[in-house]
């Protein structure tokens, strides 16, 4: 819920802060197998972080960026 109230939502000024770069929120695959929660994920405005879903975004016009943040598993279930 963090880093979609974060980067998803306007909550915390991102398009004030840095204007003109528009942010989407990635999530794994597996994530779009799951019948409702692909489909609130879509609707959102979240999207894969597939290699073609990342290909697809920072091919638009726009200074546009893909960070990947790097969180294991074993981390995630703590």
């Amino acid at each position: 819920m963090g880093a979609f109230a974060a980067f998803s939502t306007e909550a915390l000024g991102f398009s004030q802060l840095f204007p003109g770069i528009k942010n989407t929120l990635l999530t794994l695959d597996s994530n779009f197998r799951i019948p409702l929660y692909r489909d609130y994920a879509l609707a959102m405005g979240i999207a894969s972080v597939s290699k073609e879903s990342c290909e697809n975004l920072l091919s638009k016009g726009g200074p546009n960026k893909v960070y990947l943040l790097s969180h294991s598993f074993i981390h995630s279930s703590y």
